[in-house]
Order: C-alpha cells, then structure tokens, then sequence
C-alpha cells in the first residue's frame, strides 16, 4: 500500500524502519474494541478518553522505568492506580510515521508514511495520510464522541492528514504543555455533554 498523492507528496522512498524508535508514547486510555462488529455491552454511561504523548521521553527516565531521581512523580502516581504496559515500543525512530500507526493501527510500511518534508521554492513536499484509512479519532466521532486534538508538533498538520476525525484540531508551534492544556479546556467547555475523546501531544522534552 502507499500513502496518498497530493501536492505535498512525492514518489515514496523505500521503507527500512525496521527498529524500536526512541519516542515514548504515554496513552491513557481505556481498552477498546478493535473490531466494528464487537458485542456492545451496557456499562453506564461511556467514559470519557484522554490520549496523552509525551514526544521524546525516554521511558527509562521515569520512575515507571526504574529510574532513581523523582523525575515523574504524576506519571508514577498514576501508573500505582492504573496499568503499566511494560513492552511497548514506537513503530518508527521519529515522530510522524510512529503517530499515523498510533491513528490507524497500520504499521509504517502499510501506511506510507516516512519522509520528512522537502521546501522547494513555494512549494512543500511530504508523505500525506491517506483519507481513506479509519482513524482512531473517526472511530470515536462515529461512535457519538466529540473529538479534539490539540498539539504542538510541525509534522502533525492537518494538511498532512492528521486531523482526520477530530471535530476541533489545534496544531500550534511553540506552546508548552500549560498552554496546550488550557487550549483544551477552553475547547472542552464548549463541547456540550457529548463524551469526549481528546489527544494532546507535549513537545516540551524533545529539544533538550
């Protein structure tokens, strides 16, 4: 399969990330259904679901992870009263292809997506995601949910197709993650009494 052509494509380079990547995805949220013809079960109300990314954290500089100074005593406090999946491994070494499988459940090579943009003059060349790929985002929209993003990274544009789903979609550069929270709760107070499924992705540890 190969990824969408557009204006901000080009032919695909050939695939070999085949490796682990380095970017720790933090994901809080409940098991869902994988299958659209899953037996619905009545539980009470659906739960509300928060999709957490941390860009670039190294899972080993955690106390989750072992690591002796306090450097997340939140994400530990949470993970004493949750569940810690210990084998967890991102699909790419960077960011774009690791999320479009975060999306979409397809692994890099089925979804295309492993180049990083090339300025040609007034133009702007990139792998897309594909429209016709069902989106974790779309999966909860046609389930009732609404739906917002709210992200500070450049390669997660909605031009690039990763907006797919979300009723509200903020992709902003430079905010840190107080900013990025506030964007949300503004865009939650406005999202009615829907259930709501919410991705936020932190970019603040990846530069040092």
């Amino acid at each position: 399969m190969t990824s969408q052509t557009s204006r901000f494509q080009h032919p695909r380079w050939p695939m070999g990330h085949t490796l682990p990547g380095w970017l720790l995805a933090l994901v809080l949220l409940p098991l869902l259904a994988c299958t659209r013809d899953s037996p619905q079960i009545d539980a009470g109300p659906p739960p509300n679901v928060l999709v957490i990314l941390v860009d670039a954290l190294r899972a080993d500089h955690l106390g989750t992870g072992g690591y002796d100074l306090p450097t997340s005593p939140t994400i530990d406090a949470l993970a004493a009263d949750g569940v810690v999946f210990t084998a967890a491994f991102a699909h790419s070494t960077w960011t774009k292809p690791s999320i479009a499988t975060l999306f979409t459940s397809l692994y890099p090579g089925q979804h295309g997506i492993d180049r990083v943009g090339i300025q040609e003059g007034d133009s702007y060349r990139t792998d897309v995601l594909y429209e016709g790929y069902d989106t974790l985002a779309e999966r909860f929209q046609a389930a009732g949910y609404s739906t917002f993003g709210v992200l500070n990274q450049i390669h997660l544009q909605s031009r690039f197709g990763f907006a797919q789903g979300f009723d509200h979609f903020e992709a902003v550069r430079g905010l840190g993650a107080g900013k990025l929270n506030q964007k949300l709760l503004q865009q939650l107070e406005g999202g009615g009494s829907s259930p709501f499924f919410a991705y936020r992705h932190y970019l603040d540890v990846h530069w040092p």
